[in-house]
């Protein structure tokens, strides 16, 4: 994957083509083709688009359009997609895309038969204490970190092992063996434009983000407070 600091400089000007991508009051994003159209609220962090150029991999430009420089342009770099959208995305639009979706798919798991025992345990005499039963378990409201994944993916390997290593609890949802995981899993893709099939994703409390990054892990683990 290319490094952003090795990839063609863009220079931001109307005119010429250019689409700009932001988040307005509404917590929803937007895509215009002048500058003029951005919110002024959002104008410091601005992805921009050049259809007749795209970035390789995950690279996406962003650029500040509340100030040109003394040689009138405007300042832009380059950054992972991902981490363009853990910044500017607005946090409370992730408890509803979780909300919309509570509580999220559970994995499938396999049916065992059960073996018949040989022999039956008489019961307990009315002299000894019967046992208590277990008390049922509070339920769980959404998970804090779902791993969305495939079987075939390495990175998703990749993220899963990482969090076992960081002993996180979480949740794996096979977005390609579970209907409903497929399900939810494009409702997070539509609500934040994520690339369309890339795994993995991953929701760790308020953020949401695409492909395998450990500092982004991290950085997001430590938001929900764990070290």
């Amino acid at each position: 994957m290319a490094k952003p600091d090795t990839v063609a400089h863009l220079v931001v000007q109307e005119g010429k083509g250019l689409l700009f991508s932001f988040y307005d009051n509404r917590a929803e994003m937007r895509t215009v083709d002048a500058i003029d159209q951005v919110a002024r609220t959002a104008r410091s962090d601005v992805m921009v688009t050049n259809p007749a150029a795209h970035l390789p991999g995950d690279l996406v430009y962003v650029t500040d359009l509340r100030n040109k420089s003394n040689s009138g342009q405007y300042r832009v770099w380059v950054e992972p997609r991902g981490t363009w959208l853990d910044r500017v995305v607005p946090k409370q639009s992730v408890s509803e895309a979780l909300a919309r979706n509570d509580p999220p798919p559970k994995p499938k798991r396999r049916i065992r038969r059960r073996r018949p025992r040989r022999r039956r345990r008489p019961p307990p005499s009315p002299a000894q204490p019967q046992p208590e039963p277990a008390a049922k378990a509070p339920a769980q409201n959404a998970p804090q970190v779902i791993l969305f994944s495939t079987a075939w993916c390495p990175s998703c390997r990749a993220a899963k092992a990482y969090l076992i290593k960081k002993r996180v609890q979480f949740q794996e949802l096979d977005v390609e063996r579970d209907a409903r995981a497929a399900q939810f899993y494009n409702s997070i893709q539509q609500r934040f434009r994520l690339k369309r099939g890339v795994v993995p994703v991953l929701v760790i409390g308020q953020r949401v983000f695409q492909g395998f990054s450990r500092p982004q892990i991290d950085a997001a683990l430590a938001a929900i407070g764990h070290g």
